[in-house]
């Protein structure tokens, strides 16, 4: 099994489970061990699983939807990843939002990554999927992330997937 910090527990709503096959090959691919409902939880039980994955301190992926936020179940996860660190300052919750919608409540102070907008574009779906799980936007603030960017075509793209308080963002 992969250390903590390369383990990722995948938390979608069962409307998103297509997209989250997709992302988690994008991580696997990136060196990344990936839980994925739909990959480790077949003919087992799904909460003793779960509760293992996030027991052993495994990153959360949240794939924010309009049904992972109307879901008890995604809500239970992603409050057990910042359980400990409600600002999410060691950046073990990584919010990716997937479809259309506008995070609430505690959500609604956490930076996310949004895809929305580039979910058919596979090569740059791949590098922001990479650059928010990244080592250098854990152990850095949250106002602080990669710098220097290496193609200067996807950093305009990239400034336009990230909201809240990543860098170069326009805040909303």
């Amino acid at each position: 099994m992969a250390s903590t910090d390369k383990q990722l527990f995948i938390s979608r709503a069962g409307a998103d489970a297509p997209f989250s096959a997709e992302i988690g090959l994008i991580l696997e691919e990136a060196g990344y061990g990936v839980v994925l409902q739909q990959w480790d939880f077949s003919n087992a039980n799904f909460m003793e699983r779960m509760h293992t994955a996030l027991s052993e301190g495994a990153r959360v992926v949240a794939l924010l939807s309009p049904e992972y936020l109307a879901s008890d179940h995604c809500q239970a996860e992603w409050q057990n990843a910042i359980a400990d660190d409600p600002l999410n300052k060691t950046h073990r919750l990584v919010l990716l939002r997937v479809a259309e919608c506008e995070p609430r409540g505690l959500l609604a102070g956490l930076a996310y990554w949004d895809l929305v907008p580039i979910r058919d574009n596979r090569p740059l779906l791949a590098e922001i999927v990479r650059s928010a799980v990244g080592e250098d936007q854990r152990g850095s603030g949250a106002t602080q992330g990669r710098t220097g960017e290496s193609r200067a075509s996807s950093s305009t793209a990239r400034r336009s997937t990230r909201r809240r308080i990543l860098p170069a963002v326009t805040t909303n």
